[in-house]
Order: C-alpha cells, then sequence, then structure tokens
C-alpha cells in the first residue's frame, strides 16, 4: 500500500492530472446516459403542497401578479422583428466582445481570438409579463419578465500555438427581469432618445459548451465554475448601476436646451443715428433679444430728439447655446403713431466672448441682416455703443448652480472682421458676482383639482415682485403645462418663499370670472443646497390637488353673399347660442334585463374590444406609457399639424378678401387618447401592422386666427372627440435600432369626428345645418388625406442606410489580357491569374483561368457581377503568381471606382498595377505591369412590376453607346431574378431537425445557413441568379434539408421540397408566397422571389 500510495501521489501531481482531465471528458461527455423514465401524470387535486409549489413558475406572471400585464401581441411583434433584433445585437456583442478578447492575446499562448459564427438563433425570447413603472422624471420604465430557451449558432476559434480550437455554445436557456428605460423623452418621434438596460438581479443563464463534438460542462466543478464566471461577467457590465444604452436621437437636437450661463449687457449710448422725423431729428430706443429664444425682447428707454442718445442701461439674458446664439440688437425710432421705424440693427455671436470677460463693442447698424454692402460705405446709420460679458453656470447640480468665480481679465483691444471693435475691461464697480445664479422652475401639472364653477386651470407663480403664469388648459381636473420659467438672482435664494397657485378662468361672460384652486408656498433652501428637486405637492386649501414641480381640416370661406345673409347669421347666432337652454331631465336608470333589444344594442359599443372580440388585446399598460409620452407626443404631432395646414392655408390668401391664416395657438391639450384594444395582422412582408382602437375626448388649445378685411377673426376648437380605427405600420424592417425605418398610418374608414367651434365666445356649431355640414367636411377632408391607400409617413430612421441594399445592376467584365507582368519564379516568368470582386460585397470572388508561364497572358474571358451601390462602389482587379506549393504571390491590383462608369456604354480601360491602394507608398512607383479590361455597367429597371422595361430604356439612345458588345447578347432580355428564402414552418425530421435550404436552378446549387434544433427555421437570405433571358419557362427546385451533427448514418434528411415555375414571377415582377411543401406533412416554405430587367 505505501508503494501504491506513493505511486497514486506522484500520479496526482503529475501525469494523472491532465490523463484524469482527459478521462473524464470522455467518460462525461461521451458515456451513455441513463434510460428517461416516463414521467408520472396527475390530476391538480392529488398533487400535495410541495408539487403545486413547484408548478407555481410556469404560472404566467400576468396571472398570479395584478402589477404585471398580459403582452401576447408583442410576443408577435418581437417573433417578427427578431431576424432584424439578431443582427443588430450580434453587431453589439461583436463590439462590446472584441476589447475583451484582445487582453487575452498573447497570453497563455493564445495568437488570436475571433468569431467563426454570431447569431443568436432563430428562436425568440418570450415575454411572460410586463410591469410598468411611474416616475417623477422625463422617462418610461418596464420590467418585462423573459425567458428564452434559444438556439443560438455561436462558434468562436481560439488559435492557441497555431492550433484553432472551435468553442461553440449551445441550448442555451436565460431567466430574467430587465428594467428597461426609456429616456429622455423628446418632442420627436419616437420621442425618446435612448434606450437603458440594466439588470436589477443576476440572471439564470444555462447553456452547453462544445470542443471536438462533446460538451465540456458536463465535466464536474467546471460547469459551476463558468456558470459563476459568467454570472460575474454579466453583473460587472449590466447588473444595476451599470447600464447598457442604445442611442435611438440624438437628444441634444430635439431636447429643450437647457439654460447654460447669463449674458450681462450694457447698453452705453448710440453715435451719429440717422434722422427719421421731419424735423431732423429722431427718438431712439435699443430691444435687445438672443436668437432661437422665444422670450419676449427687452427695451431700453426711449430718448426723445437725440441722435447721440446715452443709456448706460443694463439687461440680463438667459443663454442656453453661447456656440450658435447671437444677440440681436435693433435702434428703432419712437412714433406716437403707426409703427415704430427702425434706425438699424447688428448680431454678436457669442462665440466672440470669452468667459467672465468684459468686451466692449461699437457696432456699424445695418438696415437688416442680410445686408452686405461695405461698413465704410454711404449708407451709414450710426453706430452702438455696447458692453457684454457672458457668466456660464457651474457644471456640478450638487449645489446652487451660480455662476464661477470672476478671473480678473487684462486690458486689450482688437478689431475683426466684420468692422465691431472690441475692448477687454476689468468690471469697475467691484461687486462679485460668485453668489449670482439662475433659479429655474418647471410647472410639470397638477392632479384633481377642481373648481366650483368652472375648471379652466392655470398656474401663477410669484417670486421677487415677478409674477408668471402658465398657459390656461380648458375643462380638465388633470392639467398638464411642462413649462419652465427663470429668475436670474445675484445671490442664492436661501430665506426665500415662493408662492405657486392654480388659478381657473371663465372661458365665457359670467360674474365668477376667476376662481382659486389651491396654492403652495415652500422655502428655497433645499434647493439651494441640493442643486435640483423634482416633486409633488398638496395644495393648501384644495380638497386632493397636487401640483407637479420641478426645480432646476380646411377654412370655410364666406359666410353668406350679401346683408342679408350676414344679418340672418348674427340674429341666428344670439338666437341659438345665448338663447336660454331647456333643463335637462335626470336619466332614468334600469338593469340590464328590462332593457329593449336596441338599447342593449347601444350599450355594446361601451364593451371593450378586447371582452367583445379575441382577436384585440388588452394594452392598459401602454395607455399609462402613452398618458407620460403625451406632452412629446403633443410637439412632435403639432409640428406636423403645422407643417401640414400651411401649404392648404396658403390656397386661400387671396381669395374672399383673406389676408392670412394662422395658428395663434396650437395644442393637443393634457387627455391622451385611450386604447380599448389592440389588434395586430401578420402578413409575408417586411413589416409589423397593428389596429389600434381609441377613443379621444380631448381637451385641446387650437386657436385660428383668420385676417378677414383686415379684421382678425379668431376661431377655437373646443370639447373634440375622435373615435377611429387606424393602421399603424412599421416598415420595412431593419437591423438597426429601433428596427423600423418609418411609421405609416392610414385610416380603413372614416373616423367620428365631433367638435365645438367658438367665434367671438360662443359655440357656431348650435347653427342648425352647420353642424352637419362641417361634420362632412371634416371627413370629407380626412378621407383625402388618409382614408387608405392614402397614408400619414413619419420617418424614423434612413432606410438606404439601415436597410440591406438591393442590387441595381450588372457589371459586366471582360479580362482580355496584361502586359510586362513581373517575374515570380526561379525561371525568370510567371503563371498569372486574375481575381475579381466589387468592395462592399461578401461574395466569393471570381477568378480567371491560370495562363502557365507567361508575362503577357491574354485571357478574353468575361464575367457578370452584382452592383448594389454604383456610386460607392468599385471594381477590385488583382492579379496573382499561382505556386503550387505555399501562398499565391500577388504582382499587382488596380482599383475602378464604378462612379466613372457611362450606363450602357462598354469603357476599355488599361490599368498600371499597383501593389496597394496607398497612393503614399514608394513601393507604387515601381512597374509591375499592366491589366487591360473592358467594363459594361447594366442598370436593372427600377419598374419591376412587369417584365417589359418602360420604353427609354434607361434614359439613354442606342447612339449613346460607344462601344458595341462583340457578344452577341442582347441586354433587353436579360436580367437579374433574386430569391430571397425567408423561412419555414412546421418542417420536422424523424432522426433530428438542423434544417437548411438548398436552392437548385439551371445547374447552380445554393445553401442557407443550418438552423440548429428548429421546426420553424427563419433564414432570410438572399440569392441572385443573372440570367440572359426571362425565365418564362424555368422551374426553380427549393428542397428544406436536416443535417446531422454528430457522426451518424442518416447524415442528411429531406423534410420537404418545393417546385416554383417563375413564369409568374417574370409577369408580375415579384411574389412573395408561402408554399406547401411536398412529401412533408404540415410544413411551408416562404419565399420571396422578384425578377428584375437590365
Amino acid at each position: 500500500m505505501g508503494f501504491l500510495s506513493s505511486l497514486l501521489e506522484i500520479l496526482g501531481f503529475g501525469i494523472g492530472i491532465p490523463l484524469g482531465l482527459l478521462v473524464g471528458f470522455y467518460y462525461f461527455i461521451y458515456s451513455k446516459p441513463n434510460e428517461v423514465k416516463e414521467p408520472v401524470i396527475k390530476t391538480l387535486h392529488e398533487l400535495d403542497k410541495s408539487a403545486l409549489q413547484d408548478l407555481l413558475p410556469d404560472i404566467p406572471l400576468w396571472v398570479k401578479n395584478p402589477n404585471y400585464h398580459r403582452v401576447d401581441w408583442m410576443n408577435r411583434f418581437i417573433s417578427d422583428l427578431w431576424p432584424y433584433l439578431d443582427k443588430e445585437i450580434t453587431g453589439m456583442i461583436r463590439s462590446t466582445a472584441e476589447p475583451i478578447f484582445s487582453e487575452y492575446i498573447g497570453k497563455f499562448q493564445i495568437k488570436e481570438i475571433e468569431f467563426e459564427r454570431l447569431s443568436i438563433g432563430t428562436i425568440p425570447p418570450v415575454l411572460n409579463g410586463l410591469k410598468v413603472y411611474e416616475t417623477n422624471e422625463k422617462e418610461l420604465i418596464m420590467e418585462p419578465s423573459i425567458k428564452w430557451a434559444g438556439n443560438p449558432n455561436i462558434v468562436v476559434v481560439v488559435n492557441i500555438c497555431s492550433l484553432p480550437i472551435r468553442v461553440q455554445l449551445e441550448d442555451l436557456q436565460i431567466f430574467l427581469a430587465p428594467r428597461i428605460t426609456l429616456t429622455p423623452l423628446v418632442p420627436a418621434f419616437p420621442c425618446f432618445a435612448n434606450i437603458v438596460v440594466s439588470l436589477m438581479e443576476k440572471p439564470h443563464v444555462d447553456f452547453g459548451m462544445s470542443i471536438l463534438g462533446g460538451d465540456l460542462l458536463s465535466i464536474p466543478v467546471l460547469y459551476h465554475f463558468v456558470q459563476g464566471t459568467i454570472k460575474k461577467e454579466v453583473a460587472d457590465l449590466y447588473l444595476w448601476p451599470q447600464t447598457l444604452e442604445i442611442p435611438i436621437l440624438d437628444a441634444s437636437t430635439v431636447a429643450v436646451k437647457k439654460p447654460v450661463g447669463i449674458l450681462h449687457v450694457n447698453v452705453v449710448q448710440a453715435v451719429k443715428l440717422i434722422k427719421k422725423d421731419i424735423l431732423g431729428s429722431s427718438d431712439p430706443y435699443v430691444k435687445l433679444s438672443l436668437t432661437g429664444d422665444k422670450l419676449p425682447a427687452k427695451k431700453t428707454s426711449i430718448k426723445k430728439k437725440n441722435l447721440n442718445p446715452e443709456w448706460n442701461e443694463k439687461f440680463k439674458l438667459i443663454v442656453k447655446d453661447p456656440n450658435s446664439q447671437f444677440l440681436q440688437l435693433q435702434v428703432f425710432d419712437w412714433d406716437k403713431v403707426g409703427g415704430h421705424d427702425r434706425i438699424g440693427m447688428q448680431l454678436v455671436p457669442l462665440k466672440m466672448l470669452t468667459p467672465f470677460d468684459m468686451k466692449e463693442f461699437k457696432l456699424d447698424l445695418l438696415s437688416d441682416r442680410n445686408d452686405t454692402c461695405c461698413f465704410q460705405s454711404k449708407n451709414q446709420r450710426g453706430q452702438l455703443v455696447v458692453e457684454l460679458k457672458f457668466v456660464p453656470f457651474k457644471e456640478e447640480m450638487g449645489r446652487f448652480s451660480g455662476p464661477l468665480d470672476i478671473m480678473e481679465p487684462k486690458e486689450n483691444e482688437t478689431t475683426n472682421e466684420i468692422g465691431i471693435k472690441e475692448v477687454s475691461l476689468s468690471l469697475d464697480d467691484g461687486s462679485t458676482l460668485g453668489g449670482a445664479g439662475l433659479l429655474s422652475v418647471i410647472i410639470q401639472g397638477a392632479e384633481n383639482v377642481e373648481g366650483r364653477y368652472h375648471n379652466n386651470p392655470y398656474a401663477l407663480i410669484i417670486f421677487g415682485g415677478e409674477t408668471k403664469k402658465t398657459k390656461m388648459i380648458r375643462k380638465t381636473r388633470d392639467p398638464r403645462w411642462d413649462e419652465e420659467f427663470q429668475f436670474m438672482l445675484e445671490e442664492p435664494p436661501l430665506h426665500e418663499i415662493i408662492h405657486i397657485q392654480v388659478i381657473s378662468k371663465r372661458t365665457g361672460f359670467g360674474f365668477r370670472f376667476k376662481e382659486s384652486l389651491g396654492y403652495v408656498e415652500f422655502t428655497l433652501a433645499d434647493v439651494v443646497h441640493n442643486g435640483r428637486i423634482n416633486q409633488k405637492y398638496h395644495l393648501i386649501d384644495s380638497k386632493n390637488g397636487v401640483i407637479h414641480m420641478g426645480f432646476l381640416g380646411t377654412v370655410l370661406g364666406v359666410l353668406g353673399f350679401g346683408i342679408g345673409s350676414l344679418i340672418g347669421l348674427v340674429v341666428g347666432f344670439f338666437l341659438f347660442i345665448y338663447s336660454e337652454p331647456k333643463k335637462v331631465k335626470d336619466p332614468v336608470i334600469r338593469p340590464l334585463h328590462e332593457l329593449e333589444k336596441s338599447n342593449l344594442e347601444d350599450i355594446l359599443n361601451e364593451i371593450p374590444l378586447w371582452i367583445k372580440c379575441p382577436d384585440y388585446d388588452r394594452v392598459d399598460w401602454l395607455n399609462k406609457f402613452l398618458l407620460d409620452m403625451w406632452p412629446y407626443l403633443d410637439k412632435s404631432i403639432c409640428s406636423t399639424i403645422r407643417s401640414m395646414a400651411q401649404p392648404i392655408f396658403a390656397e386661400y390668401i387671396g381669395k374672399y378678401h383673406i389676408e392670412t391664416i394662422e395658428f395663434d395657438e396650437l395644442s393637443l391639450g393634457t387627455l391622451p387618447p385611450i386604447i380599448y384594444g389592440l389588434k395586430v395582422c401578420e402578413t409575408n412582408e417586411k413589416e409589423l401592422v397593428m389596429e389600434p382602437a381609441f377613443r379621444w375626448a380631448g381637451n385641446p388649445n387650437i386657436v385660428l386666427v383668420v385676417k378677414l378685411l383686415s379684421l382678425r377673426v379668431k376661431i377655437q376648437l373646443v370639447d373634440l372627440q375622435v373615435f377611429a380605427a387606424p393602421r399603424i405600420t412599421l416598415k420595412p424592417l431593419v437591423p438597426t435600432f429601433p428596427c423600423f425605418a418609418n411609421i405609416v398610418v392610414s385610416l380603413l374608414e372614416k373616423p367620428h369626428v365631433d367638435f365645438g367651434m367658438n367665434i367671438l365666445g360662443g359655440d357656431i356649431m348650435s347653427i342648425p345645418g352647420l353642424y352637419p355640414f362641417i361634420q362632412d367636411t371634416i371627413k370629407r377632408q380626412v378621407a383625402n388625406l388618409y382614408l387608405w391607400p392614402q397614408t400619414l409617413d413619419i420617418s424614423i430612421l434612413d432606410a438606404s442606410t439601415a436597410a440591406i441594399k438591393k442590387p441595381v445592376g450588372i457589371l459586366q467584365v471582360k479580362v482580355i489580357r496584361a502586359l510586362k507582368l513581373l517575374r515570380m519564379d526561379f525561371l525568370g516568368t510567371s503563371d498569372p491569374y486574375v481575381k475579381l470582386s466589387l468592395t462592399e460585397d461578401r461574395l466569393p470572388a471570381k477568378k480567371t483561368t491560370i495562363k502557365m508561364k507567361s508575362l503577357n497572358p491574354e485571357w478574353n474571358e468575361k464575367f457578370k457581377l452584382i452592383v448594389k451601390d454604383p456610386y460607392t462602389q468599385g471594381l477590385e482587379l488583382q492579379v496573382y503568381d499561382w505556386d503550387k506549393v505555399g501562398r499565391h504571390d500577388r504582382l499587382g491590383m488596380q482599383l475602378i471606382p464604378l462612379q466613372v462608369l457611362t450606363p450602357g456604354e462598354t469603357k476599355e480601360f488599361v490599368l498600371d498595377l499597383v501593389k496597394n491602394t496607398n497612393l503614399n507608398d514608394p513601393q507604387n512607383k515601381k512597374r509591375r505591369g499592366q491589366l487591360v479590361v473592358e467594363l459594361t455597367y447594366v442598370p436593372l429597371k427600377s419598374d419591376s412590376l412587369t417584365s417589359n422595361g418602360p420604353d427609354g430604356g434607361y434614359g439613354r439612345t442606342e447612339s449613346g453607346i460607344s462601344k458595341s458588345s462583340d457578344s452577341g447578347e442582347t441586354l433587353d432580355e436579360a436580367g437579374l431574378l433574386s430569391v430571397m428564402v425567408v423561412g419555414a414552418e412546421e418542417v420536422e425530421g424523424e432522426h433530428h431537425n438542423n434544417p437548411y435550404a438548398l436552392l437548385c436552378f439551371k445547374g447552380e446549387e445554393k445553401k442557407t445557413k443550418v438552423i440548429k434544433k428548429s421546426r420553424n427555421p427563419s433564414w432570410n437570405e438572399d440569392f441572385q441568379f443573372m440570367l440572359d433571358e426571362p425565365p418564362v419557362n424555368e422551374k426553380i427546385h427549393i428542397e428544406v434539408l436536416s443535417r446531422s451533427r454528430a457522426l451518424s448514418f442518416r447524415r442528411k434528411e429531406s423534410l420537404g421540397y418545393v417546385e416554383i415555375n417563375l413564369s409568374d414571377v417574370v409577369h408580375n415582377g415579384r411574389i412573395n408566397q408561402k408554399y406547401h411543401l411536398i412529401d412533408s406533412k404540415n410544413g411551408k416554405l416562404h419565399v420571396e422571389l422578384s425578377w428584375t430587367k437590365a
């Protein structure tokens, strides 16, 4: 035993460790598993308590947890989006993994680590429920519960000691509940700028790892070690507070810009102003404003009868972007009667200012900003002298946002190119602005504010003697303002109190014009110390009121023809609008069983669609999202309405004595539409289609001003109600977040629209006959704009850059000969051949034949290449010397950009070969010989609906061809057959299920990738066949096969096939269809075929 124990010790510390690993590897991986017994099936009442508890995880969260919502329709969306999400997510995995791989290169004899295959498979994750959170910030938060049993195809090749080792990930299972935040919310579609993902707890991850055909994780201890390592790495990357941020929009361009500093302006004096009055004098004053700012301009006092006025008046302006904003100074001559005459103006770019430096500017006044005349011209309008200083705010938000400490500037005088003198001065008043700053107050909204007589609330802010107020929201108890106000202060408001009151104002005539709905007062010490507070405050003198604050169609023509019509309208207006209404009787309430059939049918409309129609899903959580996103959707939709209404308004200007039509106020209000159900439609196209049924009883604030015969008439839209079921299509689907390029909205039937229209305080829609006329007019106009097939397109992404480019033409290449090639062999000769490929194309390069022992070879060989972008792609030609042993030597290369070719013309190129594309490489000066080629670019016809092309071809005549092709081919009949194999359904093999598709056409064979362990594979792979004539009488054979991963006798197995006659494709241009597979029980194959003529 002593000898045996000593031997075991030696083996344990020496040979035994690698031997044990090797034996264990084959034992645990290749050993036969025990037979699996059939499960015992029992009814629920026969199970004990522990067995029932084991079943609980399989019950969906939306059943056992009321905070979670059912999202079956979203699972359908994810299933359709998955091929595009796959490409986007794998791209992110590559970019994340590359720096991690680079850390290990050079260690442990590792020379290279790279992905050989990277796909997260065809099986999407399943959402078992969705939880929605509400916060006070400008964000939307949701926590989906995700279970994913995927079939990824991830193969990593590790090159150790020049030996490539393939590591394959398989049988992936992930259970997690990530927190997904859409932030910040912005007023531009899709109304959020970033998607932020984080994990609140470590996820459950289970997978296998194959090396040399066996599962490495079957080795004991190694499984737990890898599991722990994976969880630790994931936790380090994404466990809260770590996040994964996916940018969607540039928030800096779409979000409202925040103040970044204060501009101090001292208007000193004006010199030699022009005379505007009859008596040879002027009454000047100055208006100051910043470009890109909607705040009213500030004004100096008026200096009567003075051409050289002195003001020395100081102002403060809030700066939001010092790099792009300008200070606009306008000098006016005041007149008692009529408009004031502008003497001159000037712009000062803020980027010319150095922070904290006081600079003096002597500005030569111009007639307008487009005045390009010389400053020393005869039309001098005088000069304006101002002093400017820009004081930026502190970046840190933890304390009071005051400006930084003042630096002592030095005196310096310069003159810039536009005739403005700048003099740097030190502050002469000795005051320190180190404690000055900006107090920002954002009134976001209020809740449950209710008046006794009317409910049209607005907020009034009183602070430091200043009074500011929000806009008024009509007929609502939960107004949403989202308005920001700034107060510039010389010192922190530590002991100051701000008073905010919510008031309701009557819109018509009455004795109780205003009514208080509650108020709140509080000191600002916490704001100064914390930098920012975002909170809801209970209103004093209000029952349940809460205020939320943060610190830091067709216009009608003439309404009558003559005096009689005008009198009739005035009489009718006061008769029908201001007449005493009749008393409204209380409704009679009855139980359901006492109602008649007609009354029951009327009640059906009030029942949500998700109850009475199984095709519709319940989307309560989406209504919560709409409520939070509505202020941003409001701004984005109103911007769209303005742009669409302007050309309609322009048609009526000049008619019926109408001078102008414009929006005085435009807002959709604070009440969002309510979605009563959502229907998801499935199509064969690359799109997602949904039909929400919504009702909107809104409180919009839309005021239209029509200037008629110099009289301004205000028309206000009130009490809007819209019932509609639009079709919303997200298309095309692209492999870039958010995975769709456009939102297309259309109406399948005319919507129900009801509203009032106020003129001079009365509802004009009460006039008999006018209401149905305007109703029909509105429905007709909406139908003309959006009733299918008319659509409203909202662009989200540039589909041309996000989507995969389609073929647009064929490049015909004839490799003629090469001259004076380099000698690469020992015997003073070479064995040349040419490789041809297009840049930005992943297809394998084409090759000529090898010409043995020749320095001046002749080929005269023809090739055809598919072009996807003739403006950016180039033809890459590489000449190689063939060697029987070792790598082939490159003799030279050359690149021809396709944009130098004229469509339809054959051009001959004599190319000087170079070593590489670097023009500065001295080795490119060495003579490497020449290559002679002929190129012809034949574009495909854009109209692919029929096989007959346009009469004019590609916008050219036959005389435009500089050289006819000697091949005798007729390009008018040539074209491109594109076959997109989208996927298959219900394909099942007898022995294994790893399907791929094999295409056979005219002797060519092409195949898709293999999808592991799937009955519903999704390939989305495109194949092209270049043909000399339309395939009218041809058939294409597509077979779905399954290939075994392990060694076995049944290596391949047919899962079904289909033969498609291509005559329909030629005549129709495109077919997108699902075909039943022959020799398959229920299998279907989804194929998209298109024929495009050259």
